[in-house]
């Protein structure tokens, strides 16, 4: 089935996330399986120097079987010789390649994929690089018949970005970075012009917070904060050793007390993607000190004084009679502003809101 543009939108956060090391990229594959209405899905890496292959994420496929694909099934099969040499990022489809009786014949459909219940998949190579072969894909029982037109263009769209978050992966192993976690970072991602292309919902919070926001898709701020913004994009956007070997630094302190740190890291090989080319990514992150919490769920979550001292004491582990009994008001006002933070931070239990709090990171 066709991926509606919201789903699709949050995949490709999903996949950025991955690659940046906040998701699994299980769970990434998992949930664009679901999204194409399908059983299986998966991301693997083959070392053609090793004869070895690492699988980034799949459900419900055993990583072992795609060991024992690479090292023996896919020297028989007829669908990997006839796929093997195909351009990268070109989506196709098992009915586009090898006729269904001579599928059923084959030995890799009797050994697995008729265990479970899969007949015909679609997928591409999303990047060559080093001797490593990426593939990603899904598949489908018989029953739900082969893939169409819009099908193709959604699993095109999602190739794209796996092949440019598998890159920007590479590019960061070799940066000096701050750790990233899904409640107090995220990222923003630019074109060559040094234009917004993609950017996070937390990492656009984050930004605001320091008087940082987006025009026509270009960062802007103000005063001294907005001059060393443009001066980290120019070097960015430029490349250079620099950039491209360890990033540039930028550190904003907040009213409040906590910090903001933004990482830019370069990308300057040229991707495929047409009118895209070279790619950057700018990870912002927040480092805030416990006593510092209040004031940054304030900001972050717009909540009251009360709304964010309730938060936090709940994170150190009182609870709504102690802390009605000290402010001497009653236990029904309490969760009246324990709905309203959950409501602000989109937590639907206690123990989500806790987790929450304790996640921003000591500074």
């Amino acid at each position: 089935m066709a991926i509606d543009a919201t789903t699709l939108s949050n995949l490709i956060a999903q996949i950025y996330e991955a690659g940046l090391g906040v998701r699994s990229w299980y769970t990434v594959v998992t949930d664009v399986a679901k999204a194409f209405g399908e059983q299986g899905g998966i991301l693997y890496e083959f070392d053609a120097r090793l004869r070895q292959s690492q699988v980034l994420g799949s459900t419900p496929v055993d990583p072992a079987m795609i060991a024992q694909y690479e090292q023996y099934y896919g020297s028989v099969d007829a669908f990997h010789h006839r796929v093997v040499h195909e351009p990268t990022l070109e989506i196709n489809a098992t009915h586009n390649l090898i006729r269904d009786s001579e599928l059923e014949r084959s030995e890799f459909y009797n050994d697995y994929f008729r265990h479970l219940d899969f007949f015909y998949a679609m997928g591409t190579i999303v990047r060559r690089n080093a001797g490593k072969t990426a593939v990603f894909g899904v598949q489908r029982s018989k029953r739900r018949g082969h893939f169409d037109a819009r099908e193709f263009k959604s699993m095109e769209i999602l190739a794209h970005h796996v092949d440019r978050s598998l890159e920007i992966a590479e590019r960061m192993q070799y940066a000096s970075r701050p750790s990233l976690d899904s409640a107090n970072a995220g990222f923003v991602l630019l074109d060559a012009s040094g234009k917004a292309v993609f950017a996070t919902t937390t990492a656009q919070r984050l930004l605001e917070m320091a008087g940082i926001g987006f025009e026509a898709g270009l960062l802007t701020g103000t005063g001294a904060i907005g001059r060393r913004l443009s001066l980290l994009l120019h070097r960015l956007v430029q490349g250079g050793e620099t950039a491209k070997a360890a990033g540039d630094h930028l550190d904003i302190d907040l009213p409040s007390g906590a910090r903001l740190s933004v990482l830019a890291i370069s990308a300057d090989a040229a991707l495929p993607m047409p009118g895209i080319g070279r790619l950057a990514c700018l990870m912002v992150e927040l480092h805030a000190g416990p006593r510092d919490r209040a004031a940054v769920l304030r900001l972050r979550y717009r909540l009251t004084t009360a709304e964010a001292a309730l938060a936090v004491a709940l994170a150190e582990g009182q609870t709504l009679r102690d802390i009605a009994s000290a402010k001497d008001i009653s236990i029904n006002t309490l969760r009246v502003q324990l709905q309203a933070i959950f409501a602000k931070t989109a937590c639907h239990r206690q123990s989500d809101l806790v987790r929450l709090v304790l996640r921003l990171p000591a500074g």
